[in-house]
């Protein structure tokens, strides 16, 4: 593999493996589920018991992650339905992390400019924050939805479906 070659795709690899693992390890901490119940009063929004509540988040954690079965105890067939598209996407996502990641290392390994590599791979992943967080968020919410689901189970009513909450 050449040198540019690999000083591109190693610029790409480490701004994907960054977005990937930040998004990981945001969506998957319980504690931060749990804070959140609190400041917006799901505890007292959804018709369950707190323990109840965190239970069944902890749950769809876990199962997103494919390390347990969903026990939908506060969630009705659209939304399973919809979870099991997310579960897809998050298997594939985490696939997706892992390729990068040895792809970011092979070219690690080749390159003579790792710091420019890494230098442009983070100018590329602010870039890329920067167009997130400067757009519109509900926009940007509803496309990505359209690119990634081939159906509509996305389109949830907050007053009846409790995902949407958790």
């Amino acid at each position: 593999m050449g040198q540019k070659l690999a000083n591109s795709f190693g610029t790409l690899c480490f701004s994907i493996v960054v977005l990937l693992l930040s998004a990981d390890i945001a969506a998957f901490n319980d504690h931060w589920y749990a804070t959140q119940f609190q400041k917006y009063d799901i505890y007292k929004t959804i018709n369950a018991s707190s323990d109840s509540i965190n239970a069944q988040a902890s749950n769809l954690l876990v199962y997103l992650q494919d390390e347990a079965p969903l026990q939908a105890t506060l969630l009705n067939e659209k939304e399973i339905l919809h979870l099991a598209d997310v579960k897809k996407l998050v298997m594939r996502g985490q696939q997706l992390l892992i390729g990068g990641m040895l792809i970011l290392i092979s070219c690690l390994l080749i390159s003579r400019q790792k710091k420019k590599m890494i230098k442009y791979g983070c100018i590329l992943t602010l870039g890329i924050l920067g167009v997130l967080f400067l757009g519109n968020f509900s926009a940007l919410f509803y496309k990505m939805h359209l690119i990634l689901f081939t159906n509509d189970l996305w389109i949830l009513n907050p007053a009846t479906d409790n995902i949407i909450l958790l």
